[in-house]
């Protein structure tokens, strides 16, 4: 039990630490005009709809209505996708008994350390959708985890598409923790629930936006950023 809170209690001192650089490197880089981890923030829907515009079309409009410029919002919105994703973190590891196993992937270059290591990637969209993914482990009910695949999947469609192909872990997850019963029937109601989001990747896949609308959005956004 005390090597568990000991445990804890250093991952949360080095979570806080990574926190603190993340906010340093993102502060430092968000000025570059070159860097896709801010630039994929800019693509929104004042030229239409198109894939990814969702968290840019927000973007827009909280800096309207602040008055903050659009870079200033990005970087908020940058800063508070990080956080929220080591608050969730810490609270997804009190609920793990930990091992050399397990602390060794938490300490491993490509995980936690990855992002500021690397600081190209940090700050990507990717983060809203591991987030969302952690908040789903911490579903017990089966009705709340079906809500979940139904409403929430098809939003983060709208944030990043590829997360389709992560659709694999949400299935394995709730295997072994035995939301789906062992038989056809249960099974095939199961991937019913992941059809809304599956169909709105269908639509992002064969209607993308035209070469004007691509270029409105364009002429908008270096406009506004």
């Amino acid at each position: 039990m005390n090597n568990t809170i000991n445990a804890n209690k250093y991952l949360n001192l080095y979570i806080s630490i990574l926190f603190i650089f993340s906010v340093f490197y993102l502060h430092g880089k968000y000025n570059v005009g070159n860097d896709s981890t801010v630039s994929e923030w800019l693509i929104n829907y004042e030229g239409g709809f198109t894939k990814r515009g969702l968290i840019g079309q927000i973007a827009i409009n909280i800096s309207e209505l602040l008055n903050y410029s659009l870079r200033q919002t990005i970087l908020f919105f940058q800063i508070f996708s990080i956080g929220i994703y080591y608050l969730l973190l810490i609270n997804f590891f009190k609920t793990v008994r930990f091992s050399k196993i397990i602390l060794l992937c938490v300490f491993t270059p490509i995980f936690l350390l990855y992002p500021v290591a690397e600081i190209e990637v940090l700050g990507r969209k990717e983060i809203i959708i591991f987030s969302f993914f952690l908040i789903y482990l911490t579903l017990k009910s089966f009705k709340q985890k079906n809500y979940f695949r139904i409403f929430l999947l098809p939003l983060l469609m709208l944030i990043w598409e590829p997360v389709v192909f992560f659709f694999i872990f949400w299935l394995v997850i709730d295997y072994i923790e035995g939301v789906i019963e062992k038989n056809y029937k249960s099974l095939i109601k199961y991937l019913l629930t992941f059809l809304p989001a599956i169909l709105i990747g269908a639509y992002i896949a064969f209607n993308p936006i035209s070469e004007i609308d691509h270029k409105n959005m364009a002429v908008f956004s270096k406009r506004k950023f």
